[in-house]
């Protein structure tokens, strides 16, 4: 990553990027929309557009404008994106399953539904129907009946980590959650987008089986993402460890992607080249399971890509910024996503803190430092957020991680050219497949020792909201884009950190 210009300038405060500040408008908007009734949110709303008036027209400060305007439209995007409200009783519900996933512990089946209607009246968003029954299991593209529940959103989850069982729920898209004993099939084939879609995923797991066998079930989560709710004893090794975002979708991927569509066309037609990358991103985008980190790597890649492609310089922090606002502007509540949240803090932890770090470790003779550098500020943004969701800390993650995911990428090189060939000859691949299986057989005992060491995974007191926020603050204040000298950043740094302890502190006693 290409460092900024280190210039110390006493009459500006940061390295003026408008996107950055726009996003961090938009974000606080619909933050505080979630945190406020709506009656509450639409009078800051109206402030804060009077506000954007008053600064435009009288202060002439265009920054100042676009900031508040953009928080309004935070705020104005989540009220408006908000799912209707239900009642709590009984519907006759109808609707076309769009996902099926089995919960392996109680046998019960959970559906996505679209196009849903209770008691004959059009429902705009998706619901979640929990059914108890499995005498049916429907499939993709099926039009259900069921008698369903609503029993309101369980408050009983709330916690000192400030989850809310609703505002999670919204992240995905998800308006209702209900329950219901049985449910009955109306129609076959009404989706066929979907069920061509979901006979493409079936097929690629029908040749990663073929093809990896055990280690199938890894190979593809690392592919495609996770296609079930079920955790196996792999998944909760790497969490133990502190690697579990290894198998999570990432620029990683896109920069095997790039490559392997970079290939059809020379450098020279850039254009051409441009859109062919795209188009492939695009659809591998579509094909995996959608996460706010698999499209935040797609729209950085693409920025970056199309940056060159136009002979401009790219910048990361805007490149991010813009990847947010548009994940955002679809969905406002993926704001409350743990995927959106670890996938950005890790990211900005790279932009902002790898460059200090590596001058750091400039005087450090040896050919890890760059993935010293990346691992240890990516595992410095999202310690905070692991602790806030999980109440784990994992001691050596920095070592798991230097080791883990060097071999990772060799593994996931090797898996997206072997599921290529298995699709022609998958006897061919399944013999090469022992090379990446046999990667993955030491890493799992490496990973083993680790979480095995004197206190390789501490359980914590989960700190409050406040406190991950506080922390990118602090990244923010000491990364290069903050352009004071060294001694007004330890100043920012101490008020950042006052805030930082002011809110942790609270919830650890």
């Amino acid at each position: 990553m290409a460092e900024l210009p280190r210039q110390e300038n006493p009459n500006r405060l940061i390295n003026y990027r408008p996107i950055f500040e726009i996003a961090i408008g938009f974000i606080l908007g619909i933050a505080a929309c979630g945190a406020l009734p709506e009656r509450g949110s639409i009078i800051i709303g109206a402030v804060l557009i009077i506000g954007a008036g008053f600064t435009l027209f009288m202060l002439r400060s265009p920054r100042s404008t676009l900031f508040l305007f953009a928080a309004a439209a935070g705020i104005a995007l989540t009220i408006l994106m908000t799912p209707k409200p239900a009642e709590i009783g009984s519907y006759y519900l109808t609707g076309k399953v769009t996902e099926v996933d089995t919960e392996a512990n109680s046998g019960r089946i959970m559906l996505t539904l679209t196009d849903v209607r209770l008691n004959n009246n059009e429902y705009g968003n998706k619901v979640r129907l929990v059914v108890k029954s499995v005498s049916y299991v429907p499939e993709i593209g099926d039009g259900i009946y069921a008698k369903a529940e609503f029993a309101g959103w369980n408050a009983s989850k709330a916690n000192s980590t400030g989850f809310d069982e609703q505002q999670y729920s919204y992240s995905p898209g998800i308006g209702l959650k209900l329950t219901a004993a049985k449910a009955e099939k109306l129609m076959t084939n009404t989706l066929p987008l979907y069920q061509a879609l979901a006979s493409l995923r079936r097929g690629f797991l029908n040749i990663s089986d073929r093809v990896f066998g055990e280690d199938s079930r890894t190979i593809s989560r690392m592919l495609m993402g996770k296609l079930e709710t079920v955790t196996d004893e792999r998944e909760q090794l790497y969490r133990e460890a502190g690697v579990s975002h290894i198998l999570a979708i990432s620029g990683l991927h896109m920069s095997v992607i790039v490559s392997f569509a970079g290939s059809f066309v020379p450098k020279r037609h850039k254009l051409l080249r441009l859109a062919l990358i795209g188009l492939f991103m695009g659809a591998y985008c579509v094909f995996a399971v959608q996460t706010a980190g698999i499209l935040r790597a797609a729209v950085m890649t693409f920025i970056v890509l199309a940056s060159s492609c136009l002979e401009k310089r790219s910048d990361h922090l805007s490149a991010i910024s813009l990847a947010a606002i548009l994940i955002l502007l679809f969905n406002p509540y993926q704001l409350w996503s743990t995927s959106f949240q670890l996938s950005f803090a890790a990211s900005l932890g790279i932009i902002l803190l790898s460059p200090p770090i590596n001058r750091m470790l400039a005087k450090l003779n040896f050919p890890l430092k760059l993935g010293i550098s990346t691992t240890l500020a990516a595992s410095i943004a999202t310690v905070m957020l692991q602790m806030h969701y999980f109440g784990q800390l994992s001691t050596y993650t920095l070592l798991a991680n230097i080791v883990a995911i060097p071999l990772f990428s060799i593994v996931l090189t090797l898996a997206f050219i072997l599921i290529g060939i298995g699709a022609l000859l998958p006897g061919v691949a399944a013999v090469l497949a022992y090379v990446p299986r046999g990667i993955l057989f030491v890493t799992d005992g490496f990973l083993n020792a680790v979480s095995n060491m004197p206190n390789a995974v501490v359980n914590v007191k989960t700190p409050m909201a406040l406190a991950c926020v506080a922390v990118l603050v602090i990244m923010f204040l000491i990364s290069d884009y903050v352009m004071r000298p060294a001694h007004k950043k330890a100043e920012y740094c101490f008020a950042a950190v006052l805030l930082f302890t002011l809110s942790a502190v609270p919830s650890i006693i």
